[in-house]
């Protein structure tokens, strides 16, 4: 009788040693295997759900594209009916225009002078011009407006305008203008 207590304190022995045995298992299976691969499916998990988000904002800026491509074409068209920024070269072309206003504008004591050294700027280059005529006050005034009208770039810097003869309304023009253009 005495061998089957042995036996059966034996089996319990190893019941318990194959128990811990299994828990060991189970213990190295989770730190080894499980809680490691939990952690990169869910790191993994929140890639692509950062990912997902950046998708959806790239696809709603996408979608504003179309819109963004008509408000960039209506403001190229809007910008080709400014004054535009000529080239050096074309300095000769505004001399001849604003001759030929004075010319229609029926104007006397016509002096053009381009004074001084232009000032150059990183985009665009200043040079100064002054006129100085006189006539009727009403043809003057066309002549100004009509100037003003060219598409050249300008920008009057001062105006003096002074009565010559009051009887018949002839007025004397002192004006500074700056003429920019490109050195392109």
């Amino acid at each position: 009788m005495q061998s089957l207590k042995s036996q059966i304190r034996w089996c319990a022995r190893l019941q318990i040693g194959m128990g811990v045995i299994v828990v060991l298992l189970v213990l190295l299976f989770y730190v080894g295997c499980y809680a490691p691969h939990t952690r990169k499916l869910n790191r993994l998990m929140s890639q692509i759900l950062l990912t997902q988000h950046d998708l959806q904002a790239s696809q709603a800026q996408a979608q504003r594209l179309p819109s963004v491509t008509a408000d960039l074409n209506r403001l190229r068209a809007q910008l080709a009916d400014y004054k535009k920024l000529p080239s050096k070269s074309e300095l000769g072309d505004f001399v001849a225009q604003i001759n030929q206003l004075h010319s229609e504008a029926d104007l006397h004591k016509w002096a053009l002078n381009i004074s001084g050294a232009p000032r150059r700027y990183d985009q665009f280059t200043e040079q100064q011009v002054t006129l100085k005529f006189e006539g009727d006050f009403l043809n003057v005034f066309n002549f100004l407006r009509q100037a003003e009208d060219m598409q050249r770039l300008t920008r009057v810097s001062s105006i003096v305008i002074h009565g010559a003869d009051l009887k018949n309304g002839v007025v004397q023009v002192d004006l500074s203008m700056n003429l920019y253009y490109s050195e392109g």
